[in-house]
């Protein structure tokens, strides 16, 4: 009877500990935007026009970066749509391989990014960076 008493304490005293581990999609996240981190990638919490927040994905523009008017795209079927500024076709085909779940590209004078809705692995936080620093007319 004092082993099951004993028991029981020791499991009254350890749940509030696995209330705080963090669920699956939690530690998902935070690998996605540790790799985005490790790829030159920030990552920032964002408000759209419905109210709702969505995940952005930016890489910054540094001294040398090309420079080019702000202007925002959405996926429009098989490509992509400008619903502000204009890009060349050469720009537009180099967004072809983003992951399925990137909303929107913008860039403006701070740099580019994406909205990105999380549902994938860290080879498609890489690809989003290498269109990016491609994007920015890096080669790196």
């Amino acid at each position: 009877m004092s082993y099951l008493l004993i028991l029981l304490i020791i499991v009254i005293a350890l749940s509030p500990l696995l209330n705080m581990m963090p669920s699956k999609r939690q530690r998902q996240l935070a690998e996605l935007r540790q790799a985005a981190a490790s790829a030159g990638l920030y990552v920032k919490l964002e408000n759209a026009e419905d109210g709702s927040q969505r995940i952005f994905y930016g890489c910054r523009r540094q001294r040398g970066d090309t420079q080019v008017l702000p202007a925002t795209l959405a996926p429009a079927g098989s490509g992509w749509q400008e619903t502000a500024g204009h890009w060349n076709a050469e720009r537009l085909a180099a967004l072809e391989p983003l992951p399925s779940g990137v909303l929107a590209v913008r860039e403006d004078r701070e740099g580019v990014g994406v909205n990105w809705d999380e549902q994938g692995t860290r080879e498609d936080v890489e690809t989003i960076a290498r269109v990016l620093r491609g994007l920015l007319g890096r080669s790196w």
